[in-house]
């Protein structure tokens, strides 16, 4: 005979996995109906975040919030490359924020493992909440050299995650490739045109 606490168990995990794909379907539509229906649902979004958290974790989606880095020279953006399977597509060099970390302090180190440069950490030009919260650095190169980075997106061969190709980019060639996310970049081009 089972236990409450056996029910209990089957019953939550039934209604995680449940509530787990509901989350998926329902942040998939979202973001077919684009921005005007995300500022609507924003809210309704984070209480099912805020209260799904675990389970989204365990089903392995990651919710992890993040700092990047934008590093504007001679009106170039500094990007990273992706190509992964069949998609080809830019980012911003960044990473997670681990424990004990602020936005700014993983921003900064992001940019040493992925570029191999110190850089100095300016204004949040922009805020996205997206599997978590990103947060975009304007930030300035004072030592190192762009491209040298060694951080495990280059040297763990088994993460079988694609390629990284560290890369300046004319701001002005910013609508015309495939920027994640791309509210960041048609804030730079504003700001930088």
């Amino acid at each position: 005979m089972e236990s409450n606490s056996d029910i209990n168990y089957c019953f939550n995990s039934w209604v995680c996995f449940i509530h787990t794909d509901l989350l998926k379907a329902f942040s998939k539509y979202v973001q077919l109906i684009g921005a005007i229906a995300t500022k609507w649902l924003a809210p309704y979004i984070r209480i099912w975040e805020d209260c799904l958290t675990p389970c989204i974790s365990a089903m392995g989606v990651n919710m992890r919030n993040r700092g990047s880095v934008v590093l504007v020279k001679n009106q170039k953006i500094g990007l990273i490359k992706r190509v992964r399977g069949n998609s080809v597509y830019y980012v911003f060099p960044g990473g997670g924020i681990e424990d004990g970390e602020t936005p700014q302090e993983a921003a900064k180190r992001e940019a040493q493992e992925e570029l191999g440069v110190t850089v100095n950490i300016n204004e949040c030009i922009a805020k996205i909440e997206y599997n978590g919260t990103q947060y975009f650095f304007l930030a300035e190169i004072i030592a190192g050299d762009f491209g040298t980075g060694k951080g495990e997106e280059y040297t763990d061969l088994i993460r079988n995650r694609g390629t990284y190709l560290p890369l300046w980019i004319e701001i002005n060639q910013l609508s015309s490739i495939d920027v994640k996310p791309k509210e960041v970049a048609i804030k730079i081009q504003s700001l930088f045109s």
